[in-house]
């Protein structure tokens, strides 16, 4: 039997609002009541509860964000209430920490958690399906990509598709690049993350993305070419035994902050094989200044060569 008292806590505040919706929809054309937790004493909550409703047989009643000192007040009561038979309210105690607090267990609990970066296009196709249309593949990474774990992001974009293209079952990449204007696609820093930490996959769609919205072909390698050679100088003086913290300083790494945890980051590349891949990169830049071929092409090669480790 389910209890009258259910606790939903997380930090996916997409999923919390959409449960919330779905309470009231259960109890639509009964009393809803919002309490806040920093606005309401535990004896007005603790009233609230208990009292019955003039209009309907039962009613929701959602606490937002209660806090430690109100849940410390009211918890003993709340045990108490969700064992009852019949209640003349269910409540919804709604907090958007990611830890349930210790005097709320026991009780019914759901949590509320963001989907890891790589189940984010899985995501975006499931959201899609609930509307009745599909998400190609490409379309889906695109989305995740643009939006990250911004769910009520990526709902929008996919609200902006079917808006703009309401005759369409199926959507593309092409379609998405069509509606989401509003997003900045030359993340060129994104890209050198992907090239960084060995995610192949995204840094080919960064790439692209970067290349669709016309950001220069020599641009990327100049880009690419200064985090290599960061790269070969900490790997080199990682060799000779220096601390992170003195790379930095010794390199002059700025701001110091964001390259925290960056030594161990590059710490599966060898310093011959980043100078190796330095030389590659320049002689694909000086192909792409030289060469009748596509820079973007000539970029990719790069990529893969990157990758592959050749």
């Amino acid at each position: 039997m389910s209890s009258p008292v259910k606790v939903l806590y997380g930090p996916d505040g997409y999923t919390r609002e959409r449960i919330l919706g779905e309470a009231r929809k259960r109890f639509s054309g009964c009393e809803t009541v919002i309490l806040y937790g920093a606005e309401t004493s535990p004896r007005e909550v603790i009233s609230e509860i208990q009292s019955g409703s003039l209009f309907s047989s039962s009613r929701l009643i959602i606490i937002k964000d209660p806090g430690a000192s109100l849940l410390k007040e009211i918890s003993g009561f709340l045990k108490d209430y969700s064992r009852r038979k019949e209640a003349p309210s269910e409540v919804i105690l709604e907090l958007e920490s990611g830890t349930l607090p210790a005097s709320l267990k026991g009780l019914q609990t759901k949590k509320t958690a963001l989907p890891y970066e790589n189940k984010l296009p899985v995501w975006a196709v499931k959201e899609a399906a609930a509307r009745g249309k599909r998400l190609d593949p490409e379309a889906a990474e695109l989305i995740a990509f643009y939006c990250g774990r911004n769910l009520y992001a990526i709902s929008g974009e996919i609200d902006k598709l079917i808006t703009a293209f309401p005759d369409k079952r199926s959507y593309s990449a092409d379609d998405l690049r069509k509606t989401a204007g509003t997003h900045k696609k030359d993340d060129i820093f994104g890209f050198i993350d992907a090239l960084i930490d060995g995610r192949e996959k995204k840094a080919l769609l960064l790439l692209e993305n970067l290349l669709e919205y016309n950001e220069k072909p020599l641009r990327i390698t100049g880009v690419i070419k200064w985090k290599l050679q960061q790269m070969i100088s900490a790997r080199i003086l990682m060799e000779k035994g220096f601390s992170e913290k003195e790379i930095i300083e010794k390199i002059k790494l700025k701001p110091a902050f964001f390259y925290r945890g960056f030594c161990r980051r590059i710490k599966r590349f060898t310093p011959e094989s980043l100078m190796k891949a330095y030389s590659r990169l320049r002689k694909t830049d000086l192909g792409i200044k030289s060469l009748p071929v596509d820079g973007g092409f000539q970029l990719e090669n790069f990529l893969f060569s990157f990758f592959s480790g050749n």
